[in-house]
C-alpha cells in the first residue's frame, strides 16, 4: 500500500523495540521486524531504521548503493543513539539526506554526537533535512523552545512534532 500512495517511498523495517511511552509505533505497527525483500526509493519510511541488525543495515545500504539514488531521506528520523561511526560512514555512502529525532533534554549529547558522526564521515551539514522535536509531552514549553533554539544556534533545522495520544478525541 505505500507503494501505491507514494511510488517513491519504501521501508526496511517496521515496528520499534523501544516502548517510549509517547509513542504509537507499536500499536501501529507491531513488533520489531526486518523486511529482507524490500524495494529500494528515495524515501525511507522506516519507524526505527537504526535498531536493525548490522546483517540488515548492510543490506539495506547495498541496495541503496545499487538503486543509485540521488539522495535516501530515512523520514521518520533516526534513533540518534543508535548512530555509530561505522554506520554513519555507511550512511554517507547513499547520498542521505539525515534526519534524527530529539524527544526530549536527556538526549541533546546523542543528537549533536549523531549530527558529528554524520559531518566526520563526510555529510554536508546543509544536507540535513532536520531534526524532529517532539513538544508536549511532559515538559514545559520553554524546555520545548530551548531544544528548537539550540539547533537554531547550531545551524540545523528543527521541526516541532506536537504530541497527540492515539485515544485523543479532538486536538
Amino acid at each position: 500500500p505505500l507503494r501505491r500512495a507514494n511510488p517513491e517511498a519504501s521501508r526496511s523495517t517496521f515496528g520499534c523495540p523501544n516502548r517510549c511511552e509517547f509513542c504509537g509505533v507499536r500499536t501501529i505497527e507491531g513488533e520489531f521486524k526486518e523486511i529482507e525483500d524490500f524495494t529500494p526509493a528515495p524515501i525511507m519510511c522506516d519507524s526505527n531504521f537504526l535498531a536493525c541488525s548490522d546483517t540488515h543495515f548492510n543490506r539495506v545500504i547495498d541496495r541503496l548503493k545499487e538503486a543509485n539514488l540521488d539522495e535516501v531521506d530515512f523520514n521518520q528520523g533516526l534513533e540518534a543513539k543508535l548512530l555509530t561511526k561505522k554506520r554513519a560512514e555507511r550512511l554517507a555512502e547513499i547520498n542521505i539526506a539525515p534526519r534524527f529525532a530529539w524527544d526530549n533534554q536527556r538526549e541533546e549529547s546523542s543528537v549533536f554526537k549523531a549530527v558529528e558522526l554524520m559531518i566526520s564521515a563526510g555529510v554536508k551539514k546543509y544536507r540535513f533535512k532536520g531534526i524532529y522535536c517532539l513538544i508536549g509531552f511532559g515538559e514545559e514549553p520553554s524546555e520545548a523552545l530551548y531544544r528548537l533554539q539550540t539547533l537554531k544556534d547550531n545551524g540545523l533545522r528543527g521541526f516541532a512534532m506536537r504530541y497527540q495520544p492515539l485515544d485523543a478525541m479532538g486536538k
